[in-house]
């Protein structure tokens, strides 16, 4: 019976310590939720707004009759600029990032090299401008692609082939 009240005393004894270290800590944990609840609130918004003025910029790009591939290419390049604006306005050091841009540069450079000639040759067809949107064009390669121009990005290049298949051939 004396060990059983023991027992009960101990259990008792070691709630009363989890309740009270619960209580210290509730003040961080619900600073933490809602830490938590604004960071995916601002993720939201910040991809609305992101969206939005990404659609105002390749509009008035389109409106102002420039090329629809360097439309779609600027687009692309203010949709980054915008998330490292952002990124920095929340209190990211610029230096920081720019480091950890550069890091992440090397080692994606090393991994992806043949992607980053697809985006030099991007820039390239943006530049000499070999086709355009809407022209007709067959790529002498492996497979023989053909098709429709559709849309020229940063690092591809999509087709709309007689069949109405996609076909994304890397620039």
């Amino acid at each position: 019976m004396d060990s059983t009240v023991q027992t009960v005393q101990e259990v008792g004894s070691q709630v009363s310590q989890y309740k009270q270290m619960f209580e210290n800590y509730l003040p961080d944990i619900t600073k933490f939720g809602i830490k938590v609840v604004l960071a995916i609130v601002a993720f939201w918004v910040g991809s609305t707004v992101i969206k939005w003025i990404v659609k105002f910029v390749r509009k008035s790009l389109t409106k102002s009759r420039l090329d629809t591939g360097v439309a779609q290419f600027m687009s692309s390049l203010v949709k980054i600029l915008l998330l490292f604006n952002i990124s920095t306005s929340f209190g990211v050091k610029e230096s920081s990032l720019a480091a950890l841009l550069g890091t992440a540069g090397v080692t994606l450079g090393l991994a992806l090299q043949g992607g980053l000639s697809n985006l030099a040759g991007g820039m390239m067809l943006l530049l000499f401008k070999p086709f355009q949107v809407g022209d007709y064009i067959i790529v002498n390669g492996q497979d023989g692609s053909e098709g429709t121009v559709s849309k020229i990005e940063i690092c591809y290049t999509t087709l709309l082939s007689i069949d109405n298949k996609h076909i994304v051939i890397p620039n």
